[in-house]
């Protein structure tokens, strides 16, 4: 639907650098799809990639000419930003850079806090108790209570201004754009003014 552009944008960055890019849209893990994340970025690591961009799919690379691995300058193996301001979230979990085996572990750590009996689900829709959006028992919450406070200042993550990787519109120096919640209403306007041309024979 109107998120495809999104897609596409992000498959060309990555075809520009050499990268290589995955819409993931099935787990093979009966999970919410919040949760999913640090599964998706453990099976990346451990398949051999060096670096990974968690992009959900209503977030999208605006610098096309800048290459990933410029974010990383020292011993840092987790890039971040906190929330678009709207929000005030110390962490937003729409996008985060991991890189190596120490992500790994920081992964595997992340999902372990998912907490089952806080989830239903009811079809295929997954609903949780705690109904606060983005509380405790979704993955952004327990990253920001239980991860960040633990890590935050080791030196192994690396934060970077909101608008870097968080901002629903394009500035300066945003390198992802992130369309969040209300916001999703910006992306047809944004498509309209940098749009990605389609690889000739692709439909």
């Amino acid at each position: 639907g109107f998120l495809a552009p999104l897609v596409l944008r992000n498959s060309h960055y990555a075809k520009q650098h050499g990268y290589e890019h995955f819409f993931v849209s099935r787990l093979g893990m009966d999970i919410p799809p919040f949760w999913a994340k640090p599964h998706v970025v453990m099976f990346y690591l451990k398949s051999g990639y060096d670096i990974v961009l968690w992009l959900d799919t209503d977030a999208v690379v605006h610098d096309l000419a800048m290459p990933v691995t410029r974010f990383f300058v020292g011993d840092e193996v987790f890039i971040y930003a906190s929330d678009n301001p709207v929000w005030r979230s110390p962490f937003n979990a729409g996008v985060f850079i991991c890189k190596g085996i120490v992500a790994l572990d920081l992964m595997l750590e992340w999902a372990a806090l998912y907490q089952p009996d806080q989830w239903e689900k009811h079809e295929n829709d997954w609903r949780c108790r705690d109904a606060r959006w983005a509380g405790p028992a979704y993955e952004q919450g327990s990253f920001a209570i239980n991860i960040l406070p633990k890590y935050g200042q080791s030196g192994l993550f690396k934060q970077l201004p909101w608008e870097v990787l968080q901002s629903p519109f394009p500035v300066d120096n945003s390198f992802t754009l992130h369309f969040a919640e209300r916001f999703k209403a910006n992306i047809r306007v944004y498509c309209a003014a940098f749009p990605v041309a389609r690889p000739a024979g692709e439909e």
